[in-house]
């Protein structure tokens, strides 16, 4: 992709913020006025359709990646998606986002992302039905729009789902110092819509506590999330790619505390894998190998130096119980098509906010060590470098 489209997307991050707060009302910014743009419709509480507005997100990345000899660099799309949101009956929520593929575009259109009905009678009870985020582990919990950094982790990427967004039901809400979500989701063959639904059933629970009280932080909380995949080969199988890895069960266990200008993250995670059946073989055909049983960790902290500026800094490391179980997060797998059993990676990181999250300049350096004790290509030892805009509305 061109720098010029780069240079196109960033025409907003250069606006100046314009108002000074008035005595009584403060001015809206620029920022506030531009974005307000997204709102198509805003009636009164009383009406049918309260709101209507449109949702997407545009991030462009330009990575350079080497590892040994090899190298590769270029501009690409990393997320563009567009859709709407509507507020209906003061408690209900439609929402409806399309992933669009500006890379390739043959086609534009790649699959839906969200496209659920939410009714939220109270902050103590809510219901999804639909294609939803699973929100698993810390950064498969943290929309790409409010990752601290530039992509997530390689815990995320080998102990998570291989697909975000996965059509299915689920309940959530809060009370006092807790929070909670648990629901039922398809892991069938997937497809560009909601997947054919023939698949195994995945069962996911997390529950979220407040412990800044003894904590010694000034905001901490623990959470634990947990899933269940009843074994089946369509589990694998989709389009653009499958909803889910055939693991058998999982769990994530995450801390996050601030402190003053800092925040300190941390989460460790296990997942069981299984034997994945031949598809359309006789009963007595052997299934094929058994799934690797991997381990995760990962310790993040930031450092905010006012509400403009943020340092990061990252450790991660997956193990696998076999050979050729880890995949590499992204980039990476660009100049090496392997996999390993050990992968750990640093990353430091440079973020600059204009409008918070919703408009932001990001740099990334990293280094991943990929151990490949089967000797079959994967291993890996190398710097990356990242830069990427990121605009949400």
């Amino acid at each position: 992709m061109r720098p010029t489209y780069l240079a196109f997307l960033a025409v907003a991050a250069v606006s100046p913020v314009f108002g000074q707060t008035a005595p009584a009302v403060a001015t809206p910014s620029t920022y506030d006025q531009i974005w307000s743009a997204a709102v198509l419709y805003k009636g009164a509480a009383t009406d049918v359709v309260n709101e209507v507005r449109l949702t997407g997100r545009q991030h462009i990345d330009w990575y350079q990646f080497r590892n040994g000899s090899e190298q590769d660099s270029d501009f690409v799309s990393r997320r563009t998606r567009l859709g709407f949101k509507a507020q209906v009956l003061k408690d209900f929520t439609v929402h409806v986002e399309a992933d669009l593929n500006l890379e390739v575009p043959h086609p534009l259109f790649n699959k839906y992302t969200d496209a659920y009905v939410k009714w939220a009678p109270s902050k103590e009870l809510a219901f999804i039905v639909g294609k939803q985020s699973i929100r698993y582990t810390l950064d498969g919990g943290t929309s790409s729009n409010a990752l601290v950094t530039m992509d997530r982790s390689p815990l995320a990427a080998n102990l998570g789902f291989s697909e975000e967004y996965l059509p299915g039901v689920t309940t959530e809400g809060e009370s006092g110092l807790w929070s909670w979500r648990a629901g039922f989701f398809s892991s069938g063959a997937a497809d560009r819509d909601f997947g054919a639904f023939n698949g195994g059933l995945i069962s996911f629970a997390s529950v979220s506590r407040d412990i800044t009280a003894i904590s010694g932080f000034a905001k901490s909380s623990l959470r634990l999330d947990y899933f269940h995949q009843t074994n089946d080969a369509q589990n694998v199988i989709g389009t653009p790619k499958a909803f889910s890895r055939n693991f058998k069960q999982g769990f994530s266990l995450v801390s996050q505390n601030t402190q003053g200008a800092w925040t300190f993250d941390g989460e460790i995670g296990l997942t069981d894998g299984q034997a994945t059946p031949i598809i359309f073989a006789p009963r007595a055909a052997p299934s094929t190998p058994i799934l690797p049983h991997l381990k995760g960790l990962q310790l993040q902290s930031t450092y905010s130096f006012n509400k403009d500026w943020q340092a990061v800094a990252r450790y991660t490391r997956v193990t696998s119980t076999n050979n050729n179980g880890v995949n590499f997060a992204r980039y990476e797998s660009l100049l090496n098509f392997g996999k390993g059993d050990r992968l750990e990676e640093f990353y430091f990181g440079l973020n600059r906010y204009f409008y918070g999250h919703k408009l932001k300049f990001q740099l990334g350096a990293q280094h991943s060590k990929m151990v490949d004790s089967a000797n079959d290509g994967g291993a890996y030892a190398g710097w990356g470098f990242t830069t990427g805009l990121r605009v949400s509305w």
